[in-house]
């Protein structure tokens, strides 16, 4: 129990659990029998709000009533409270492909998503990637630059097969 209130009523303590990936505030550490209490619940960057519950001091969960924005309220029985949040990594879909030729079912397809994600390799054209064709030494060069993140050449290639303006020149 809490510290009593002028009108005589006796405040009950709001325990907050330890949580990771984020964290809960309490509008007040004690609260009334009666009195509506707000919770505000702040995810880590990258998580989001997986469950919250409040329960009495016999384990009953209390009713919860969602404001938005991640304010929560409910009403302070006659014991203290004990808020538990947990908290989970927010999934974010992987891109949809653009190609005709590559499926989800085809043995390729998470290295293709790889490179395409990762700006490594952008297909053929927009819409084939060419999982069959032949790889060449112009679309090998290419992988490297771009997997280092594109540095500036220093002089003109040396290369006499090697066109000016050809996309894998620099």
């Amino acid at each position: 129990e809490g510290p009593s209130s002028s009108s005589g009523s006796v405040s009950h303590a709001i325990d907050l659990e330890d949580m990771e990936n984020g964290s809960v505030r309490a509008s007040s550490k004690y609260a009334a029998k009666g009195s509506t209490v707000t919770l505000t619940v702040t995810p880590d960057e990258g998580y989001e709000l997986a469950d919250l519950t409040v329960t009495d001091k016999s384990g009953k969960e209390l009713t919860l009533t969602q404001k938005g924005d991640g304010v929560y309220t409910f009403t302070m029985p006659a014991s203290k409270v004990t808020v538990s949040a947990d908290f989970q990594e927010i999934e974010v879909p992987a891109a949809e492909l653009p190609f005709t030729d590559v499926a989800e079912k085809d043995w390729f397809y998470e290295g293709v998503s790889f490179v395409y994600e990762n700006g490594i390799m952008n297909g053929l054209t927009t819409t084939t990637f060419g999982p069959s064709a032949s790889t060449t030494r112009g679309m090998v060069v290419t992988m490297l630059w771009r997997m280092e993140d594109q540095p500036q050449a220093q002089s003109g290639a040396a290369f006499a097969d090697v066109k000016e303006g050809a996309y894998y020149a620099e």
